[in-house]
């Protein structure tokens, strides 16, 4: 399940200079943290032991929005095994708008306010966040036996990072599926979309691999080589994308590496069912002897010399 992270805002209400209505934020309350607990693996609620806030507060003024970062640092326990957890998260805080006008008052003089009705409530009771890091990292990252060593450790790696950064995850994701291709289907292409175009060509790879492949390229060379909106802004690695890859490269390993190889001894298995047992081998008849040989006779005792 995915991790969540709410707060809850807490604010006053206050009449400017010009006799406006405004408001003011003067707290940020964390709900309760929802994750999966490196330690046990269960999702559950975290206690919270302790928190830190990374940002300031100031009474007369509120809390201020500029650089809309409003960090907290948890350290929490697991309901289950009741293990220490430490959190990062940070909350949404361009879900308020500071300069927001309560009243139809004009802001300053000669304003002429609009006939079009203002919203009662300028800023959200709740809002959700977004977990940063947890530690300790997961470390007990579970791959199949049948996937080789050295892309194994590469999708634990991926999935470690992966909380810390999106676009380091899938430039991982990118190098592993351009290592499969290269040396377990002999593709040695210099560009990746090359050596994909190539993979795609083999007969009796499913379409939901080669989909799965050009999927992997497309997110791995967006990680890899930033691109820009219209207004020029680069586009960022999203999250649930690096997840994503990490599901695909789990399907690429099932049918390269898990499924063959189960199959397999599930046929041996079968086939030993199915194979009757060796017959036993009938003793061999003794051969009776061409002759009989007579019994040895007692030989006579020598007779005593005659005179």
């Amino acid at each position: 399940m995915n991790n969540k992270f709410e707060v809850e805002f807490e604010k006053e209400f206050y009449m400017d200079y010009y006799d406006r209505q405004q408001f003011r934020l003067i707290d940020v309350i964390p709900k309760p943290i929802c994750l999966n607990c490196p330690h046990c693996q269960v999702y559950s609620v975290m206690n919270v032991d302790s928190k830190v806030e990374r940002f300031e507060k100031d009474i007369e003024n509120g809390i201020s929005f500029q650089d809309k970062n409003l960090l907290f640092d948890f350290i929490c326990s697991c309901l289950q095994c009741n293990k220490t957890v430490f959190v990062q998260a940070q909350a949404h805080g361009n879900a308020v708008d500071p300069d927001y006008q309560v009243t139809d008052e004009p802001f300053y003089p000669g304003y002429q306010a609009t006939d079009e009705p203002l919203k009662d409530e300028p800023l959200q009771e709740v809002s959700s966040g977004k977990i940063l890091s947890i530690y300790p990292y997961r470390e007990n990252i579970t791959v199949a036996s049948e996937v080789p060593d050295e892309y194994a450790s590469d999708f634990r790696e991926a999935v470690l990072v992966m909380p810390l950064s999106s676009t380091a995850s899938v430039m991982l994701s990118r190098r592993i599926l351009q290592n499969i291709i290269k040396k377990e289907f002999n593709i040695d292409k210099y560009q990746l979309e090359e050596a994909v175009k190539e993979f795609i060509k083999i007969p009796g790879i499913p379409s939901e691999i080669t989909d799965t492949i050009d999927c992997i390229r497309k997110i791995g060379n967006f990680a890899a080589h930033p691109k820009t909106d219209n207004s020029g802004k680069v586009l960022a690695v999203e999250p649930d994308e690096a997840k994503w890859l990490i599901e695909l490269l789990e399907r690429l390993f099932d049918f390269k590496f898990i499924a063959p190889k189960r199959n397999k001894e599930r046929e041996n298995k079968l086939k030993a069912k199915l194979t009757p047992p060796n017959q036993p081998q009938a003793p061999s008849k003794l051969q009776a002897p061409s002759k009989l040989q007579a019994p040895n006779k007692p030989q006579a005792p020598n007779k005593p010399p005659t005179k």
